[in-house]
Order: structure tokens, then C-alpha cells, then sequence
């Protein structure tokens, strides 16, 4: 099983120039990494979001 993430970065210019700007993004699940994560390939982050897709409907 493998997963596709497309990921976009957007930031302000002038005077806030490189501050993100809020609010991009799936928001609503957080997640904090894990030392597995870091140091495994995103071990728990991948089992993690697996978990939340399958639950969605027709998701399992």
C-alpha cells in the first residue's frame, strides 16, 4: 500500500514576508510526529492516516 500527499506551501510577502499564512490545509485532525516518524520513514503518521481513511464511509 502506498500513499500519494500533494503539499502546498503558501507565505506572505513584504513587511510579513515568509510568515505562512493560517488556515491552508486539511485542517480539524491533529497529529503530533513521532520519534518513529523521524527516525522510520513517517512509521506511525502513515499508520495513522490509514486508520483515519479507513474509517471513513467506504473507506474499510
Amino acid at each position: 500500500m502506498g500513499f500519494t500527499v500533494a503539499i502546498r506551501r503558501a507565505v506572505r510577502s513584504g513587511r510579513s514576508d515568509g510568515v505562512p499564512i493560517e488556515d491552508l490545509g486539511v485542517g480539524g485532525i491533529p497529529y503530533d510526529m513521532t520519534r518513529d516518524d523521524v527516525l522510520r520513514g513517517n512509521r506511525d503518521l502513515l499508520a495513522f492516516c490509514a486508520d483515519v481513511l479507513a474509517r471513513q464511509p467506504g473507506g474499510g
